[in-house]
């Protein structure tokens, strides 16, 4: 059972990894098609969506989620308007593998891997960013999801 349970997770890493490579399909959005407050995309019936929450902050949630098992999100912003950003771990993904990279100024690239699966509605991470204020600096949001076989969520 361990050897089986070992075989998804490098699965699942592998996946994660080849996303954040930038292969990979999934849903975006941009800020010149999504709403002045929200930037939302949809994968399946599932959806991400980046909302202010007050001063240069901003809680990545995810909604309808059912069964997922790794997440990843790339969001573009200007580094101009809002400076560096720093990615916490929200609490729909407590016990789960979050990484971000935010290296390159103006994008934020954030993994997230769990044995089990995701289900259910709530805040996937929480963003700050060093200066600026409301939604201008925001340029897009995409997502890309896998299930417990490493199968790509449509």
């Amino acid at each position: 059972m361990n050897r089986i349970i070992f075989k998804i997770m490098l699965g699942l890493i592998v996946a994660v990894a080849w996303g954040l490579s930038g292969c990979g399909g999934g849903g975006s959005s941009d800020s010149s098609t999504a709403s002045a407050l929200v930037l939302s995309v949809a994968v399946g019936s599932a959806a991400v969506s980046l909302l202010p929450s007050g001063g240069s902050s901003y809680t990545v949630m995810g909604s309808g989620l059912n069964g997922v098992a790794g997440i990843e999100l790339t969001i573009t912003y200007d580094p101009d308007t809002l400076g560096t950003a720093v990615v916490t771990q929200g609490d729909l993904v407590a016990g789960a593998l979050l990484n971000s990279n935010t290296s390159t100024p103006g994008t934020i690239r954030i993994a997230v891997l769990t044995p089990s699966t995701i289900s259910g509605s709530g805040p996937i991470a929480a963003i700050s960013f060093s200066s600026g204020t409301g939604t201008d600096g925001i340029r897009s949001i995409s997502a890309y999801m896998i299930d417990s076989k490493g199968n790509t969520i449509k």
